[in-house]
C-alpha cells in the first residue's frame, strides 16, 4: 500500500519523458540524444483505489491456472 502511494506521489513530481526508438540488425534500440518530454498524466485517488482491482483482473488466468495446479496437487497428495 505504502508503495502504491510513493509511486502515484512520484507521478506528480517526476517529469514524463520519452526516447525515440529504431529497428537497428532486427532490435529496437534507442536513439542517443532523443530523449524529450511529454504531457505528464498525474494518477489521484481513483487511480490508488482501482488499482488492485485492475491488477487482479489482468492476473486472473493466472491466478486461475494457479488454483487448478493447486486442486490437482492436492487430489494426488489424498489419493496417495
Amino acid at each position: 500500500m505504502l508503495i502504491m502511494i510513493v509511486f502515484i506521489v512520484f507521478t506528480w513530481i517526476i517529469p514524463a519523458g520519452e526516447f525515440e526508438y529504431t529497428n537497428f540488425n532486427g532490435r529496437q534500440i534507442v536513439i542517443p540524444n532523443s530523449y524529450h518530454k511529454v504531457e505528464s498524466n498525474p494518477q489521484g485517488l481513483f487511480a490508488f483505489l482501482t488499482a488492485p482491482i485492475k491488477s487482479f483482473m489482468s492476473a486472473a488466468q493466472i491466478i486461475g491456472f494457479c488454483c487448478f495446479i493447486l486442486i490437482i496437487i492436492n487430489s494426488a497428495n489424498s489419493i496417495f
